[in-house]
C-alpha cells in the first residue's frame, strides 16, 4: 500500500515542477520585456530642457570658448549637465549656433545626445546620407561630430540625436 501511495503522488510532484518551472519561465520573459521597455525609455527619455538654459544663455553671450574642434568644457561653470562635462558647439556665420549635449557615451566615439540650435534647422545646416534601405537620413555638424544623425525632433529647437562609426 505504501508503494501505490508514493506512485499515486509522482505525477502531482511531476505536475508541480513543470507548473513552477513554466511560472518561472514567464516571470523571467516579464522581467526581460520590462527591462527592454525600460531601457528602451531612457534612451529616448528627454530630460527637463530648462535644465540646459544658463548654459544656453552663457552660450550666446560666447562665455564658454570652445576648443579647436568645438569641443566646450562645462566642468568650471555647470559640472555635472553632462556625463563627462562637455558638449560641442558649431557657431554659424549669423552668430546663431548649434550645441549638442551628450546623453550617452558608448564604445569608442559612439555618443547620443540632445541637439539644441539656436534657430530652426535649414536645409543648410544639414546634409544627407542614404541608408541601406533607400531613405535619406538627415545629418548635421556640431563641433568635431561632422554627422550627428538627427534622430527625432522634441521641438523646433530641440532634437534627439547619434553618432555611431558605421
Amino acid at each position: 500500500m505504501t508503494n501505490s501511495a508514493t506512485t499515486e503522488s509522482k505525477p502531482e510532484d511531476h505536475q508541480t515542477a513543470r507548473s513552477r518551472r513554466t511560472a518561472i519561465l514567464v516571470a523571467m520573459s516579464v522581467i526581460l520585456i520590462l527591462g527592454g521597455g525600460y531601457a528602451w525609455y531612457r534612451y529616448y527619455a528627454t530630460p527637463p530642457l530648462s535644465r540646459y538654459d544658463q548654459v544656453l544663455a552663457a552660450l550666446r553671450d560666447h562665455q564658454i570658448p570652445p576648443d579647436e574642434s568645438g569641443r566646450l568644457d562645462l566642468s568650471k561653470q555647470f559640472p555635472g549637465i553632462t556625463g563627462h562635462n562637455d558638449a560641442y558647439i558649431t557657431y554659424r556665420p549669423d552668430n546663431t549656433f548649434i550645441v549638442m549635449f551628450p546623453t550617452y557615451y558608448g564604445l569608442g566615439q559612439e555618443v547620443a545626445g540632445l541637439l539644441y540650435t539656436s534657430r530652426k534647422l535649414t536645409e543648410d545646416d544639414t546634409h544627407g546620407r542614404n541608408s541601406a534601405i533607400n531613405f535619406e537620413q538627415r545629418l548635421v555638424k556640431a563641433g568635431s561630430y561632422d554627422h550627428l544623425l538627427l534622430e527625432n525632433r522634441i521641438n523646433d529647437n530641440w532634437y534627439h540625436v547619434s553618432y555611431k562609426i558605421r
